[in-house]
């Protein structure tokens, strides 16, 4: 999935729409990278906020011997 990368100001802003494989990782990074280094930005904001908690790969806790 292609995450958009959008310039405001002095900075990129990278909306995360859904989960993202590794691969997708691998290439947001390679673009950020690459972003980064043309614009010169100040800094990067990666949005997560379209994201369901779900989305997030988390187990749950066991439980402890003492209770």
């Amino acid at each position: 999935m292609e995450v958009p990368i959008l310039r405001q100001g002095q900075y990129l802003i990278a909306s995360i729409q859904s989960a993202l494989t590794d691969a997708d990782l691998s290439h947001l990074r390679e673009a950020l990278i690459a972003q980064v280094g043309r614009s010169r930005c100040r800094g990067v904001i990666v949005d997560v906020t379209a994201l369901d908690e779900r989305t997030f790969d988390t187990k749950p806790k066991k439980p402890s011997a003492r209770g």
